[in-house]
């Protein structure tokens, strides 16, 4: 768990590097909307990650043995790149190459229906504010769905699932920095002094899949295709005493709306849709499964992968 946190912080935490020397401001308001703008596509890809198991049916809790299962899963999802370039461009900070890396690590667990072939399936990450190096951080990862077996394959044949839920995710990154940021535009330079730097993600989204796995004795490799819907909301701000050459701070609000003499930020929420693909295969040994699965977004390419090791009968 703080091996996960800790990757999303070295990540996310390029983002706010203070700047050196004075830059233009326009760069700074363009990468913080560049931010808002693109980093909700990705939210609801890493919202629906941590509750889809090898099995698409696991069977029911009435007979011998009663099928449930517990486990724990750790991996991750990516926001692309060139969503959070300009921002750390503009603030100085060192070159970004490749994607951002969102966190995973979660419990699930879930429990055959009765009478009808269903399961129910719920995961639960709550992280309290951990202080690591000069950041904080919270994450928090929820969710629940219920399957229903279409068809009961066999070794030939895969058994087949339709299903539907509902995820929630968020995290927070919060630093606070002992140097000073200048910006310079036309009327002439704001200065943003030991800014404590701020970056909000969250998501809640519906989410509708259908799973095929073929049962065989050792594996049970699996494939899946999800459909996404929710809203999304991405905030960056930065907390700080500012002050302006001018005298008057209210002189760069065409440059930085929404500037005050404690700071600045941007937001957006959206309504937004995603397809997810995904697949995998678990080992199983007796009653432990040890699930390997990698996931794809076709709608804005984001990717992770994840690992869960659980009991299952």
């Amino acid at each position: 768990m703080r091996k996960s946190i800790a990757l999303i912080l070295g990540a996310l935490s390029l983002a706010f590097v203070p700047a050196v020397g004075a830059a233009n401001i326009q760069n700074l308001t363009d990468g913080l909307t560049t931010f808002v703008d693109k980093a909700t596509g990705s939210l609801p890809f890493a919202s629906a990650a941590g509750l889809d198991w090898s099995d698409s049916y696991i069977g029911s809790i009435v007979g011998v043995p009663p099928h449930f299962g517990l486990g724990i899963v750790a991996g991750g999802t990516t926001i692309p790149g060139k969503t959070v370039k300009p921002l750390i461009d503009a603030l100085g900070g060192p070159s970004l190459s490749g994607d951002l890396f969102i966190p995973l690590a979660a419990v699930n667990g879930r429990i055959g229906g009765f009478m009808l072939p269903f399961d129910v399936g719920l995961k639960v990450s709550i992280v309290p504010t951990l202080t690591l190096d000069k950041y904080e951080i919270t994450y928090q990862n929820y969710g629940f769905d219920v399957r229903y077996a279409v068809f009961e394959g066999g070794l030939v044949l895969p058994t087949v699932s339709v299903g539907a839920g509902v995820d929630y995710f968020s995290t927070k990154v919060k630093g606070t920095y002992g140097s000073a940021l200048d910006y310079t535009a036309t009327p002439g330079t704001l200065h943003v002094g030991a800014p404590t730097a701020t970056l909000d993600l969250s998501s809640v989204v519906f989410e509708a899949k259908a799973q095929g796995s073929w049962p065989l004795l050792i594996v049970t490799p699996y494939l899946g295709l999800s459909a996404l819907v929710g809203s999304s909301t991405a905030k960056a701000g930065v907390s700080s005493q500012i002050t302006s050459s001018t005298g008057n701070v209210n002189d760069w609000l065409s440059y930085l709306p929404g500037v005050t003499p404690t700071g600045f930020s941007k937001d957006k929420s959206v309504t937004n849709f995603g397809l997810k693909v995904y697949g995998g295969t678990s080992i199983n040994i007796v009653v432990v499964k040890l699930d390997l699965q990698g996931m794809y977004s076709l709608l804005e390419g984001s990717y992770g992968g994840s690992l869960g090791v659980r009991f299952q009968l």
